[in-house]
């Protein structure tokens, strides 16, 4: 019952992205598609940045047994079958200051491109999905939310998954809706949040993710000024430049068979391309 579900879930899902994609302003000049590289062939860089799509993945709970509900929990059997996905059909696992990095600096990343991002700061996180994250070789982005600090993670168990190469990144300090906030609390739920982390971690922490995904243009503007070079949504589809401040990601559903988690990952990219051929058209007045 949970499974069929979840695979009408998704496939709802799916139908909705191809619209919200194709909605979306032309970004202008496209490079070219690159013909498909092989696992041990990093993507050459760009010499001014290159505008590469990349499938953000979003956790939360990993349960080594029996689940929650299925947008917030996957059970640690799930999650080791699509990190096995992952490895064998050439992806890599990668941070969002190296996706950063390759859209404004052209750096290199390694082909097929994704980021592994879990939210808010849960301890079987730290029990479970760091270990398999691990074992495959792959970085994690924890979205944490600041007061999970002390409640479902120490410090120390932070610092140990940056450690193991996981990005740190915001979600505030409370994991309120931001866009309901008066502006000067809304500022210190954004820039308090990272300037904590970055004391308590000793690390960068330039990237924001918005509770329950919701934002607006003020929002946005207050992520600007306190100083975060990027933000991730829960829209749903490949993560381009264009949106740096509303970044789709791709929800990972618990119990959804593991050919529903490679069509979301594919689904996602058919749709960017028909958007793409679109936009290209209309572009060339055909």
């Amino acid at each position: 019952m949970v499974a069929a579900l979840v695979v009408a879930l998704a496939v709802a899902v799916g139908v909705v992205v191809a619209a919200r994609i194709a909605d979306r302003p032309a970004p202008g000049a496209r490079h070219a598609t690159r013909a498909a590289a092989t696992r041990s062939s990093p993507v050459p860089a760009a010499r001014h940045g290159d505008p590469q799509p990349v499938p953000i993945l979003m956790y939360h709970h990993v349960a080594r047994g029996r689940a929650g509900a299925p947008l917030l929990w996957v059970r640690r059997a799930q999650l080791r079958g699509e990190l096995a996905y992952l490895r064998d059909h050439g992806y890599h696992a990668v941070t969002m200051q190296q996706v950063y990095d390759r859209w404004t600096q052209g750096r290199a990343l390694p082909p097929r491109p994704v980021v592994l991002s879990f939210d808010d700061g849960y301890l079987d996180q730290y029990r479970y999905a760091a270990p398999l994250l691990r074992h495959y070789g792959d970085p994690g982005v924890l979205n944490l939310i600041v007061r999970n600090l002390g409640r479902t993670l120490t410090i120390a168990m932070v610092a140990r998954m940056a450690g193991w190469g996981w990005e740190i990144d915001s979600h505030t300090i409370t994991h309120r809706d931001v866009t309901l906030l008066p502006p000067a609390t809304a500022a210190y739920e954004l820039k308090g949040s990272r300037d904590l982390l970055q004391r308590y971690f000793h690390v960068p922490v330039n990237f924001f993710c918005y509770p329950g995904g919701s934002y607006d243009k003020a929002v946005e503007a207050a992520v600007r000024r306190a100083g975060y070079l990027a933000a991730t949504s829960v829209w749903f589809g490949l993560a381009r430049p264009r949106d740096l401040y509303g970044l789709p990601r791709i929800v990972v559903f618990g119990g959804e068979p593991l050919a529903v988690f490679a069509a979301g990952l594919e689904g996602s990219r058919r749709a960017e391309a028909d958007a793409d051929r679109v936009e290209s058209r209309s572009g060339s007045g055909a």
